[in-house]
């Protein structure tokens, strides 16, 4: 017999007149009534000696384990030779995709689709890749909390963010995709930079390319997950482009050519734990130059900051003048701009923020505030903030 075998045979002889555990071991044992007799403990401690004999012999007959391989949240590299080219002359864009892979127009966008789930109608698929480029500002609207700041090899920057739509709304995401229950949801976008393109019609600034894959298979979602990084990683401008916010050679703008402005207000109450404060530069008039403004938010009450985590939190804008305007975007179809600002307040209906202000400052002059709602007085439910005993924390849009 084996010393495994062994263990075995005495945990069970151990426990074999133990009650079955309910809840959690600590609980259980919490539970215990102080009525049991010295026989039980007797078999624990046999039981825990034996166990460190086996650990030790273990550990001398155990051999160096092997290199470790990629972890939980390290995908491992996929070569994209002998790939398909994907091509939107439009906006500037090629990128590559599997062969073997479905290429076709989706509600959302281009889809990609593995062989597997082909036969699928558009928008419905297990697992699809979908690609679009637009116009507007790639920052502008996007779930940015938590998200992975990089850069393509060709030098673009990107957010890229993994969702769990089976989550309740106040439970943390896990520590990895693999762990997580139910269907997960992952999304790129990259500033693709400054150019002009035709569709849908003919519009000069900056772009977006958004790479998503919206609730997929779990099972799907990770033997895909290299692809994906892989297809996004291919993609390549045509020609080139300078940044959303590259100066393009202007002077910096005046003071006197700009204000803040808090058209939004705060957003995401149905969120239970985080609310963001949000709004925009306008352009207030002088000739074309380039903005770059440093925002900082605190959390004050009666004039005076608070010892909030991350406080003051920072931000920084930057864009043309008038080019970037939101009013002049706006009448041109597009609904985002490198001139808006966010931050965020992580557990903010705790009730050490009651009556609290948010207020953000631009360096050198302007500033906007707004009262942080109360928690409201109906029962908890679903959908509500509920104060988890963690301390409240800010953050600026990356």
């Amino acid at each position: 017999m084996t010393i495994e075998e062994r263990v075995r045979r005495v945990l069970a002889e151990a426990v074999a007149d133990e009650p079955p555990l309910r809840g959690a071991p600590l609980d259980h044992a919490l539970r215990r009534r102080s009525g049991r007799t010295g026989a039980t403990l007797a078999r624990v401690v046999a039981v825990l000696v034996v166990l460190t004999l086996v650990v030790a012999v273990a550990a001398l007959r155990r051999p160096n384990p092997p290199p470790a391989g990629p972890t939980a949240t390290t995908v491992a590299p996929v070569s994209t030779a002998g790939w398909r080219a994907y091509v939107d002359k439009a906006h500037n864009l090629r990128l590559r995709y599997p062969p073997g892979w479905k290429l076709r127009p989706g509600p959302l966008g281009d889809e990609l689709v593995p062989p597997e789930y082909a036969a699928s109608k558009p928008g419905w698929a297990k697992y699809a890749v979908t690609v679009v480029a637009f116009p507007g500002f790639y920052l502008s609207g996007y779930p940015w909390w938590g998200a992975t700041r990089g850069r393509l090899p060709g030098g673009q920057a990107y957010l890229h963010t993994v969702g769990y739509p089976d989550l309740p709304p106040w439970e943390d995401p896990p520590a990895s995709p693999a762990t997580a229950r139910g269907r997960r949801s992952a999304g790129y976008v990259v500033d693709w930079g400054r150019f002009c393109s035709t569709r849908p019609k003919p519009f000069c600034g900056a772009h977006t390319v958004r790479v998503t894959v919206g609730d997929a298979n779990a099972r799907a979602f990770e033997r895909y997950r290299a692809t994906l990084d892989a297809i996004v990683r291919s993609a390549t401008a045509l020609r080139p482009a300078p940044t959303s916010t590259d100066g393009l050679g202007r002077p910096a703008c005046r003071p006197d050519q700009w204000r803040l402005a808090s058209p939004y207000g705060l957003g995401g109450l149905a969120n239970p734990q985080r609310i963001f404060f949000s709004g925009i530069v306008r352009h207030r008039g002088g000739p074309a130059c380039h903005l770059r403004l440093e925002l900082r938010m605190t959390v004050e009450r009666d004039g005076r900051p608070l010892p909030v985590a991350g406080s003051p939190a920072t931000a920084t804008v930057q864009g043309l003048l008038p080019d970037d305007d939101p009013r002049r975007l706006n009448k041109l179809g597009v609904h985002s701009t490198p001139l808006m600002w966010e931050f965020g307040v992580d557990e903010w209906c705790n009730r050490d923020l009651a009556g609290a202000r948010l207020r953000v400052a631009a360096e050198g002059g302007g500033q906007v505030e707004q009262p942080l709602p109360g928690p409201s007085p109906a029962p908890a439910r679903r959908q509500e903030c509920r104060e988890r005993g963690r301390p409240a924390a800010l953050a600026g849009l990356p």
